[in-house]
């Protein structure tokens, strides 16, 4: 990873922590839009990478994906959810990328459980909650997509 979203993390983090001491409203609104784009720009275009690349390509992508997990999984904290006791802006932008983990991790021969265990309890977790769970796309019919994809596109399996 280049050290962007860790350079945005800790800026939200410290204009958060400033408004507190200050007495002004809270920043969360501002940390969430941050954490989307963190999403969105690393872990999306990373998992991309996974799937769409082998060899020494691939694995530097699933380096980056892992190192970015392994920063999100360490602002979790000992939370259960990023919003604390309930689900939050965060949580709720990291479930959909959930569904695709099992392709990456088919693809590219990991485990994010292995790398990432607080990361995946947290995705169990909110995984539990019917109202997520039934409108998330089953991770094994992401993986059938992403072969239809790969047939389509000339993106060679393993």
């Amino acid at each position: 990873m280049d050290g962007n979203a860790e350079e945005k993390i800790e800026v939200a983090k410290n204009r958060h922590a400033n408004s507190e001491r200050a007495g002004m409203k809270k920043a969360e609104p501002l940390v969430g839009e941050l954490y989307v784009t963190i999403f969105y720009t690393h872990i999306y275009e990373c998992g991309s990478r996974i799937w769409k690349s082998k060899g020494d390509a691939q694995e530097a992508a699933k380096k980056e994906f892992i190192d970015c997990l392994k920063l999100l999984e360490g602002e979790l904290e000992d939370k259960p959810f990023y919003g604390g006791k309930s689900l939050r802006c965060v949580d709720v932008v990291l479930i959909p990328f959930a569904c695709w983990f099992y392709t990456y991790e088919t693809d590219s021969n990991f485990s994010i459980e292995n790398e990432c265990p607080k990361l995946i309890a947290l995705v169990k977790r909110c995984m539990e909650k019917e109202s997520v769970s039934k409108v998330l796309s089953d991770p094994h019919k992401v993986y059938d997509f992403v072969g239809d994809l790969k047939k389509k596109y000339g993106v060679e399996f393993w």
